[in-house]
Formats: C-alpha cells, sequence, structure tokens
C-alpha cells in the first residue's frame, strides 16, 4: 500500500465567485502505522495560501489543507501544481 492517500487524486477545482475568496480542500490520509511528514508547494505561491502548509499526521489518520486561490494575483492558467 501507499504511504499518502490524497483526495481529490488528481485536480482541485476552484468555485470562483467575484469579490470573495475561493478556497478548496485537499485531504491527506496516512495509510501507515508511522508518523508521517508532509509539505505542500505549489508552482504558483502568488496566486494561492496552503494551510496548513507542513505538519505530521499520525498513523491512520487524516489531515484537511485548504488551498485558497488569491484572486488579486491570480493569473489565468491552467497548469499550476502541487
Amino acid at each position: 500500500t501507499t504511504y499518502l492517500t490524497l483526495q481529490p487524486s488528481k485536480e482541485i477545482i476552484f468555485e470562483v465567485i467575484p469579490g470573495a475568496s475561493s478556497t478548496s480542500l485537499i485531504s491527506l490520509t496516512n495509510n501507515k502505522e508511522t508518523f508521517l511528514a508532509f509539505k505542500v508547494k505549489t508552482t504558483a505561491p502568488k496566486n494561492y495560501i496552503v494551510r496548513p502548509n507542513q505538519g505530521v499526521i499520525k498513523p491512520y489518520e487524516s489531515v484537511d489543507v485548504s488551498i485558497i486561490l488569491n484572486l488579486e494575483k491570480t493569473v489565468d492558467d491552467k497548469d499550476h501544481k502541487f
């Protein structure tokens, strides 16, 4: 089995509402008996705020990571990666 399961596993979708921030969640699940450290990075750090951006997940537990779209800095590019 894999150490870490991501949900959603392929892409995150933001619902953009003018004048409001847009947030999506990524759930990180530790599938092992040991503690697992994580760090979330992006290819477009000015466009997104990630909270928490790093941490430790206890064995067989999950952590939700919020990805906040920074509408003031966002460039229309669909190739951003985490």
